[in-house]
């Protein structure tokens, strides 16, 4: 029984450690629908969204996300012009944001992108030092 027991520890250990190693890898792509629906569930709680403010949030996001694809997907441009028109739509959209949101809700929206892009700059870092 004992046996049995440890037999089967190990197999469940053995199942996760190798599920853990290609959960990264098994993971795949959302479309620009599935990534906007998921931000303006984020937002609307985070920021205590209208029923109108959802509508219009999403819309925007979407628009982003599909621009961000195109721009992720063309060979033409160097890195240099794509980080720029990157920039340049994430500009846009957050004016369409300013529209959208009242102030309050604009500026704790402005301090979650910070504090995101914080944490990416904290993992990036993270993961030079390895």
């Amino acid at each position: 029984m004992k046996k049995l027991f440890v037999m089967a520890l190990l197999f469940m250990a053995a199942t996760g450690w190798s599920t853990a190693q290609d959960g990264a890898a098994m993971r795949t792509p959302r479309t620009p629908e599935q990534r906007a629906e998921m931000q303006t569930r984020h937002l609307t709680k985070s920021l205590a969204l209208s029923t109108d403010q959802q509508t219009q949030v999403k819309a925007i996001i979407l628009s982003r996300a599909v621009q961000m694809d195109s721009l992720r997907t063309q060979t033409t441009l160097d890195k240099t012009e794509r980080m720029a028109q990157m920039k340049a739509a994430k500009d846009a959209s957050d004016a369409d944001m300013q529209k959208v949101l009242s102030a309050d809700q604009y500026q704790k929206y402005l301090q979650m992108q910070d504090d995101r892009m914080e944490k990416m700059q904290q993992k990036r870092q993270g993961r030079r030092s390895n």
